[in-house]
């Protein structure tokens, strides 16, 4: 009968009521004891930002128009807060833009031009390139704030097309790469390598929206609403995995996924044996690995070599080596030898299963430069 309901249909949607009103003090904090009433008005700590309050400035098109610092008038029938956006996201104010594209920077480079992209403050990093924080900036603000339009600018510098070795004579003068001599490698996040299971494995489902999936769960709570979900959720990418904050996906908790009910600019990366022993031995990697070998079974390769040789291309987004076929087809052999498989290699599924493990546990396949 549950399954008969026809869920609610939510619409978000925002509007900008008139809240405001005068409110009295509370004497040293004191919500009983109330003094004189403090009228409506902009908040006078933004004043040291130049956020404060001037008459004379107008919103057009989604900017401050007039002369001076970046401020905002709140008018008599608004709330306030449509004007404290715009205030804060204008081209006056590059402090919004400026933390943006240090976060999208991050998010491309593994580090951002400031190292603490939470904390723009006295406490925080300094940035390592200001001259290139600004100009990125000014720039990002100029195009619309169009995030499609600054990722394809980093994407297409230099910077980005370094080599992820690094110069040993640069190395010895900047070994943590603050000048970026060199790509840094950095490991996948959580959703990447799940999303990259799927992909190599040819079981994701590219279907754009959608419900959420229930993640695999070894055991149910009815009382909780936690239910076991399909073990590869269906081919659907971690986006469109439900998420509790009583039990949110084990996977990706394992690689450092952040716990849904906080803000996380920067993720924890950690190396802990809890993440290899998942690559080994979790169901959902084995089911992973049992499907793409059914997959391979039935290919037109002529010869293992010409199959591995396929598999670590698709794998690793590169042409593979002479030593890694070598060396991935003799395991193919030896696991088969030890499974008793005398027939054709080619047609041998748990020879490549285990091929397809191999893989999905080589540090190549987790880190990218």
């Amino acid at each position: 009968m549950e399954k008969k309901l026809q869920s609610d249909r939510t619409v978000g949607s925002a509007t900008d009521w008139n809240e405001g009103r005068d409110q009295r003090i509370g004497v040293r904090g004191s919500y009983t004891e109330l003094g004189e009433a403090a009228p409506r008005g902009a908040p006078k700590f933004l004043r040291r930002m130049g956020l404060q309050a001037r008459p004379e400035r107008e919103f057009k098109n989604g900017r401050l128009d007039g002369p001076g610092d970046p401020s905002y008038e709140v008018e008599a029938k608004a709330s306030g807060r449509l004007e404290l956006a715009l205030s804060i996201a204008n081209q006056r104010n590059p402090l919004a833009a400026r933390v943006y594209v240090n976060r999208v920077w991050h998010y491309l480079f593994g580090e951002g031009l400031v190292r603490t992209p939470d904390d723009f403050g006295h406490l925080g990093k300094h940035p390592t390139h200001a001259e290139l924080l600004d100009y990125l900036a000014t720039r990002f603000m100029e195009e619309g704030w169009s995030t499609k339009k600054l990722i394809r600018l980093l994407v297409t510098s230099a910077t980005w097309r370094q080599s992820s070795v690094p110069d040993p004579r640069a190395f010895d003068v900047d070994s943590e790469n603050r000048l970026w001599h060199h790509m840094p490698m950095r490991r996948l996040e959580a959703e990447a390598i799940r999303d990259s299971l799927l992909t190599v494995s040819r079981r994701v489902d590219r279907t754009l929206l959608g419900p959420p999936i229930e993640p695999y769960r070894t055991a149910e709570d009815s009382q909780k609403r936690l239910f076991c979900g399909p073990l590869d959720g269906n081919g659907r990418r971690s986006v469109y995995l439900e998420m509790t904050l009583m039990e949110p996906p084990r996977f990706l908790a394992l690689f450092n996924q952040p716990i849904p009910k906080q803000t996380v600019g920067r993720r924890d990366v950690t190396n802990v044996p809890g993440q290899a022993l998942a690559l080994l031995n979790d169901p959902f990697v084995i089911a992973m690995s049992t499907h793409w070998s059914q997959q391979l079974i039935s290919d037109d390769a002529k010869s293992p070599e010409e199959r591995v040789q396929r598999m670590l291309h698709v794998a690793l987004g590169r042409p593979a080596r002479a030593n890694e076929v070598t060396s991935l087809v003799q395991l193919v052999r030896r696991t088969a030898k030890l499974r008793g498989n005398t027939g054709d290699l080619l047609a041998y599924q748990p020879a490549w299963q285990d091929a397809a493990h191999a893989i999905f546990n080589l540090k190549e396949f987790l880190y990218v430069p």
